[in-house]
């Protein structure tokens, strides 16, 4: 598809603009300088306007034709109001005013030329570009329907439909005090776990750790938990890793009395732990383990207290905010789900309060990012972390989103926004070089 412009005039059309433009001047010569011939005492004269007009109009040719006519006109009427005065001479005495026509017909048709032709181009690049985008959103729409068709499909047979990343972003939408309830709930769709517990520590002196929620049987899971009581758990708290028996691994694998699998999760405002005690035997393997520690690191940030009620977005210290950047590297390499990074400078103007311009930011991003502030070579920057953004085309109305967040609060338009998705291959210090670099 190309786009087209109007096509120039027909030339004949150019004969009557000239004789028209012609005698509209020479009449108006006539009546304000009857004694000034082709107007020549005005600098310009008149008679330019012959030449321009048609240029714009018709283009080189038509404009270098309307100059040598306007100064043949010049040249008429002041011989026949001076038929005495020899001819060669007055030509020679306005020879630059004679020159200067054709010239400036020239020079304005080709302008005139470069610049449809230039319109041309870009209405042309346009369409094209149109066209790519119309068929870019039709792919991603036909692979929408296609996932969805997928996921029907599968639930039909009784098959797992979830994604990693539609149960982070419904996690991130979960209020806190429901949070631990829609980890179990992500854990037992992803994972397929059938006895599982998260306890929290108590903020004072308390004996024992209380449960906030259950999956499965109440009796394997007690109100309250002393550590002390289980080896693994007792393990786990004190390196603070994911801790399994290591009779699972074992070949046949051997289960031990007690809990399968122990994790402490310390957010920036709590500490919670995970206990598994049931699992099924068919999904008893390494990447069932590392799919719950992925929503198990991500919980942990998704338990902050969130800035505004109505948003939901959370505000991390650059620390939690790097924990959180490695969390994204891990589950990058390890599910092959990727986050997205952006780094916008945050300088605002004096006199200008951001607090509507971030409030209309906060709109335009998913309720899962986190954000947080850093000083890089001086600089004030605002930083987010936009977790599990697999689709390519969320990048672009982020995009937009920063972008307009500049506009709004007048930060120069050379402070553009940074954006990174994470590698598989790239380390989080790697990563966080790339992002804060100048």
């Amino acid at each position: 598809m190309t786009a087209s412009l109007p096509a120039k005039p027909a030339p004949r059309l150019a004969l009557v603009d000239l004789a028209t433009l012609l005698m509209v001047i020479g009449v108006l010569n006539g009546l304000v300088a009857p004694s000034d011939p082709g107007w020549l005492a005005l600098n310009p004269t008149p008679y330019l306007l012959v030449p321009v007009l048609l240029g714009l109009r018709y283009g080189f040719y038509a404009g270098l034709a309307a100059g040598a006519a306007a100064a043949a006109a010049i040249l008429l009427s002041r011989h026949l109001a001076q038929p005495a005065e020899p001819w060669l001479e007055d030509v020679l005495s306005h020879r630059f005013v004679l020159i200067s026509l054709p010239v400036t017909g020239v020079i304005v048709g080709q302008l005139a030329e470069s610049l449809r032709r230039r319109r041309l181009e870009l209405a042309t690049s346009n369409a094209e570009l149109r066209q790519q985008n119309r068929a870019l959103d039709a792919e991603r729409e036909l692979l929408l329907i296609s996932r969805h068709d997928l996921q029907l499909r599968l639930g039909l047979h009784g098959a797992d439909c979830a994604s990693l990343d539609e149960e982070l972003h419904a996690m991130a939408r979960t209020s806190r005090e429901f949070g631990p309830a829609q980890l179990l709930a992500a854990l037992e769709r992803l994972a397929h776990l059938r006895g599982a517990a998260i306890y929290r520590r108590p903020a004072g002196p308390a004996d024992g750790w209380q449960r906030a929620a259950l999956l499965g049987d109440p009796a394997m899971f007690p109100a309250t938990l002393k550590p002390d009581d289980h080896r693994l758990v007792g393990e786990a708290l004190e390196t603070g890793q994911f801790l399994a028996q290591k009779s699972l691994w074992d070949s046949p694998p051997v289960r031990e009395p007690g809990y399968l699998a122990a994790y402490p999760m310390a957010t920036p405002e709590d500490t919670f732990l995970l206990l598994v005690q049931d699992l099924p035997f068919r999904n008893l393997s390494l990447e069932t383990f590392s799919v719950v520690r992925a929503l198990c690191d991500w919980f942990r940030f998704f338990t902050v207290a969130p800035l505004d009620a109505v948003t939901g977005h959370r505000a991390v210290s650059q620390h939690d905010f790097f924990r959180a950047l490695e969390t994204a590297v891990s589950t990058h390499a390890a599910q092959a789900v990727p986050s997205a990074l952006v780094r916008v400078p945050f300088a605002t103007p004096a006199g200008i309060d951001p607090l509507d311009a971030f409030k209309e930011l906060l709109d335009a991003l998913p309720r899962s990012a986190l954000l947080t502030t850093a000083i890089e070579n001086g600089e004030r920057t605002l930083m987010a972390l936009l977790p599990a953004e697999p689709d390519p085309g969320a990048a672009e109305s982020f995009r937009s989103a920063f972008e307009a967040f500049n506009a709004r609060l007048g930060i120069s338009p050379k402070a553009k926004p940074r954006f990174h998705q994470t590698r598989p291959d790239e380390s989080p210090h790697q990563l966080w070089g790339r992002l804060v670099a100048s």
